[in-house]
Order: C-alpha cells, then sequence, then structure tokens
C-alpha cells in the first residue's frame, strides 16, 4: 500500500508521525491496548474511538478513508496491523529522507543561495511545482544528487498527485522545516529569502 499512497493519505499518515510525537505514544501501542479481544481487527466505530482518545478532532473522514484501505474481506472490520505498517514505512522513508533535507541544510550553510531559490526561479509555470528531471537537475546544480531510494522517497513527499508528474516545491520546504525543528533550528534563521519564511 506504502507506494500508492496519493497525497491526501500521504499526509495523513505524515500526521499520524506527528501524533505520535506530540502525545508521546505509538498508535499500534495504542489501538493494541484497545483491542481486548487480541482479533488484531477494528470496526470502524473502535478505531475511530482509539484514535479520538489521541486527537478528538482528527479528520474523520480520512480515518474512513484509511479504514476503507485495510477492510477484512466481507466483513464490516479491518486489519489494524496494515494500518500501522504502513505508518511504519512511512516513517522508514522520513528518516532515510532525512539525509537528503541534512545535505541541504548543510549546503544553505554554505552557500550564498538556497535550493529553494533555485526552484523558484526555475519554476516556469509560477505554480510551485518542478517536473521530477527539473528538480533532479537543480539539487544537482547545488551539490546534490539524488538516486536509487533517495529519489524514490524525493518523489513519495513531494509528488503533487495529479499524475502529471510534477514534484511539489512547498511539500520540500514543509519537510525541511520541519527537518530544522527536529534539530533544534528555526527556518527563519537560515531563510535569506522570503520563501523559505512562514513554514513552521
Amino acid at each position: 500500500m506504502i507506494r500508492n499512497l496519493d497525497p491526501e493519505r500521504r499526509q495523513f499518515y505524515m500526521y499520524m508521525l506527528d501524533l505520535e510525537r506530540s502525545q508521546r505514544r505509538n498508535i499500534r501501542l495504542v489501538l493494541e491496548d484497545n483491542d481486548s479481544l487480541r482479533r488484531k481487527q477494528f470496526s470502524y466505530p473502535e478505531f475511530k474511538n482509539a484514535i479520538e482518545k489521541l486527537d478528538p478532532y482528527v479528520d474523520r473522514n480520512m480515518l474512513w478513508t484509511v479504514f476503507k484501505d485495510y477492510l477484512v474481506p466481507g466483513e464490516e472490520k479491518f486489519y489494524y496491523e496494515q494500518f500501522c505498517d504502513t505508518i511504519d514505512d512511512v516513517r522508514r522513508k522520513k528518516i532515510q529522507f532525512e539525509s537528503v533535507l541534512k545535505r541541504i541544510y548543510d549546503r544553505i550553510l554554505s552557500n550564498e543561495k538556497n535550493i529553494f531559490d533555485l526552484l523558484e526561479a526555475g519554476d516556469q509555470f509560477r505554480d510551485g511545482t518542478s517536473d521530477k528531471n527539473e528538480m533532479l537537475k537543480e539539487l544537482s546544480r547545488y551539490g546534490i544528487d539524488l538516486y536509487g531510494q533517495d529519489l524514490e522517497n524525493l518523489v513519495f513527499f513531494t509528488d503533487t498527485g495529479k499524475h502529471d508528474g510534477r514534484l511539489s516545491h512547498r511539500e520540500l520546504k514543509k519537510l525541511f522545516a520541519d527537518y530544522l525543528k527536529s534539530i533544534g533550528k528555526n527556518i527563519d534563521e537560515l531563510s535569506r529569502t522570503a520563501h523559505l519564511k512562514g513554514i513552521q
């Protein structure tokens, strides 16, 4: 399922990771604690109630959407372990991608320009996106070459989901801002242009 996440689902799973961090609770353990019969299955109300204990304002439409992704055939229950496996897969991808974000951070510290300026300047349609090859070219010009898993993760986290092969600058900036927070830095301290400001 991890490879087929559209941007809305991807954002939801990223939100699940943020929820784990803010609540200092592992969602798999929360669901297991609420599974008194150890069936590893939940009805939608059981799933919703367990997640709403962590955040009563969680997007119920997205909860219903991901619930349907893991339905038990012929039943109105879902396998929560598969849901938790997807959270773990997104977590792994985010951790792997942090090495790329660290390289961007190191390059920003040592350059007069930053990668977000270059992406903005090369944005032909002025829509905050780049073709995958364009983004790779700009990253390479900036001294960051991506291959294999790093490239796959870039596409995973920044794909616009419009099936047009375009990658979102804003999503890359948000990931970068989150990375900076995780190392105790503030994006405004680094910002040499307005493009980086206000992405917190």
